[in-house]
């Protein structure tokens, strides 16, 4: 009797360890899915940003807004280089052996300059793309961006 209790004792062990092995299994494959839909999700952006407003339009509405953002991609780049360089630059003053401060504001000014006039070529660029959207499609792109800050409305469309 006591012989048949001990496989009896492993085979329910053994079916709640394959029962938490499904589910561990399970949760792996859920979170993998959701992170990649994060992570493409932010690399479309935010509802305003041209790559979202580029994939929410139809072909023929898209090609207008992609010249625009091909105008623009240049010098954005150009840009996006000369705020890396400034905060490389600001970060070697921060971590000197020899700490300067005057030369570490001026850096940080340098970075503040470089980030700034990143910031004014993209409000540029979403100027130019603004004027050429309607108003159906400016008002696509606000509820997605209502959507995006209230993330529970997403489940009820």
């Amino acid at each position: 009797m006591s012989d048949s209790a001990v496989p009896r004792s492993r085979n329910i062990w053994l079916a709640i360890s394959l029962c938490l092995n499904v589910v561990l299994i399970a949760m792996i494959v859920v979170g993998v899915w959701r992170a990649s839909q994060r992570e493409h999700e932010q690399s479309i952006g935010h509802a305003f940003s041209p790559k979202s407003i580029l994939l929410h339009l139809p072909p023929d509405r898209a090609a207008e807004i992609q010249r625009v953002i091909d105008a623009h991609a240049e010098r954005l780049g150009n840009l996006a280089d000369d705020t890396e360089r400034a905060k490389l630059n600001a970060r070697r003053y921060f971590t000197a052996e020899k700490f300067d401060p005057a030369a570490y504001a001026k850096a940080q000014d340098g970075m503040l300059a470089a980030d700034s006039a990143f910031e004014a070529e993209r409000h540029a660029q979403m100027q130019e793309i603004a004027r050429l959207l309607t108003p159906k499609e400016r008002r696509e792109i606000a509820d997605r961006a209502r959507a995006e800050r209230n993330p529970s409305n997403r489940r009820h469309r």
